[in-house]
């Protein structure tokens, strides 16, 4: 419920502000199939070649999997900033902190 409730009130404040959504995913909770992550990877790469800001709405251990493919891809802030809304300090210490530099979170 959290991740559909928080984006579609993103919609609006970027509709607000004269913004876009240009995708959207949606993981089972504690989902990290390479597969399945990898999907949602791919998308960003293939949406935003050149950058833009990716909203992250993933809970629990899907985070873990996701910045792992996300830096694996070779996607950093500077081109790719990252602000994720559901990550814990438990979370942060698992993903390791190499692969959150100069991304956002807050809880």
């Amino acid at each position: 419920v959290f991740p559909r409730t928080a984006n579609e009130i993103i919609r609006g404040q970027l509709a607000a502000l004269g913004g876009t959504v240009v995708g959207e995913m949606y993981l089972p909770l504690g989902e990290s199939r390479n597969s399945t992550v990898g999907a949602i990877v791919d998308e960003i790469q293939r949406t935003l070649p050149s950058g833009g800001v990716i909203f992250n709405t993933l809970n629990g251990d899907s985070n873990v999997k996701f910045f792992h493919m996300f830096y694996d891809a070779g996607l950093r802030a500077d081109t790719h900033p990252t602000m994720s809304v559901s990550i814990t300090e438990t979370e942060i210490s698992v993903i390791g902190v190499e692969y959150l530099i100069d991304h956002y979170a807050s809880w």
